[in-house]
């Protein structure tokens, strides 16, 4: 008997341990992730466009940063040795990359994150001139399969090919970045969907200020998108909400190519002409010697800038109509050959195939009846027109009928 009360004891002990173990840690956990989440959103407000005076800043021009979850080179642990980069990735401790500076030289992105599903930030960075080619994706922050991010107060101005451009993202939130004066699209969105655009300032880009292709239920809410060739474009983007945004100067404001369900509330269309004297985006050291050399190059810029417009317009517009054209012509086929093809082949199914037609039997000669038969002499007649007879030769006298 003692021995079978210890083990219950100690059965009872062990639960009991347990219980308590389990309760604690949920506990632990439920604090631990307010507070996480309050040190998060005290860190995502500590610093702000007005704070660039007082930080120290990281040039990283010449070494752009490449991020590849998916390697171990260039991985995020392997990035977060830098000094420029901290956190754990984790949603109470997300990577934060900040106060950095860097010049694309014309060679590329200034910052790729790609196949990344770990919390991270990115914020009050200035990423520019990352230049643009047809073959490459160059922009100022290029996302690509990532989620979970958030990008805020960057400054992706000037000479970028997208200022900001997200492929196959998921759930990331752009918030208060500054993006003028880019070669194709300010923040250009791919197959990308349930994302935040809040409060980004928007302006003087070539083609478009927003651009989503094949991307749905997003949030595009308080921007200020002014003065590009489009204001906010969407081809087969379906299901947004567009609400609050300031939209003026564009020659487009919104334009829509197959694309449904879009909402669009609370928002100032507007068409004003930009500002005589654009601002200045690069303050150099004025030389009188060297006014002239500089009035040319300005000039020379501006008609890259417009023929760059043109082309891009021009080739942008072309290839999407084309691509669309292409897509919606093969649904059409698609839903013609499916609903025509399946009939046919069912009747096809239960369709008889016709042998050639047997020789007709000559109706039997009518010749003398049994006795026992029943034959009236009219319908006897009726019959004798079809035998080719004549009634006195059907061999039956009225008598016996």
């Amino acid at each position: 008997m003692n021995i079978i009360i210890k083990k219950k004891d100690i059965a009872i002990f062990f639960l009991v341990f347990i219980s308590l173990l389990i309760s604690n840690v949920l506990f632990k956990t439920e604090g631990t992730s307010e507070v996480a989440k309050e040190n998060i959103d005290e860190k995502i407000n500590t610093n702000s466009l007005q704070d660039i005076e007082k930080v120290n800043f990281w040039n990283l021009t010449g070494s752009p940063i490449y991020i590849n979850d998916w390697s171990c080179k260039y991985s995020w642990r392997k990035i977060s040795q830098n000094d420029w980069c901290s956190g754990s990735g984790l949603m109470e401790d997300p990577y934060i990359i900040e106060n950095i500076v860097i010049d694309g030289q014309n060679s590329g992105s200034c910052i790729t994150i790609r196949n990344s599903r770990a919390y991270f930030i990115i914020r009050n960075c200035t990423l520019y001139n990352s230049g643009w080619s047809w073959c490459k994706w160059d922009s100022g922050i290029e996302l690509i399969n990532t989620r979970n991010g958030k990008l805020l107060n960057n400054n992706c101005s000037y000479n970028n090919g997208n200022g900001i451009l997200e492929i196959y993202g998921n759930n990331n939130n752009f918030s208060k970045n500054t993006v003028n004066y880019n070669l194709h699209h300010g923040i250009s969105s791919w197959w990308s969907d349930y994302n935040n655009f809040l409060e980004n300032e928007i302006k003087f880009n070539e083609i478009n200020g927003i651009y989503f292709w094949f991307s749905d239920l997003n949030k595009i809410d308080k921007n200020s998108i002014d003065y590009n060739q489009n204001g906010i474009s969407f081809i087969f983007s379906n299901n947004n909400s567009i609400t609050s945004n300031f939209i003026v100067g564009n020659n487009v404001s919104i334009s829509q190519f197959m694309s449904r369900g879009n909402i669009f509330i609370d928002n100032k269309f507007e068409y004003e002409l930009p500002p005589p004297i654009l601002p200045e985006i690069i303050l150099e050291e004025s030389d009188e010697d060297n006014k002239n050399d500089e009035k040319d190059q300005s000039e020379t810029q501006d008609q890259l800038l417009i023929t760059l417009a043109i082309v891009g317009t021009s080739v942008g517009t072309i290839s999407g109509v084309a691509i669309g054209y292409l897509i919606h012509k093969r649904k059409v086929m698609k839903y013609i050959t499916t609903s025509q093809i399946k009939p046919f082949k069912d009747k096809l199914k239960t369709a008889t195939i016709t042998t050639p037609e047997e020789p007709i039997k000559a109706n039997p000669e009518i010749g003398f009846l049994p006795k026992n038969a029943i034959v009236k002499f009219k319908d006897l007649k009726k019959s004798a027109p079809n035998n080719k007879l004549k009634s006195k030769e059907s061999g039956v006298n009225k008598k016996n009928s």
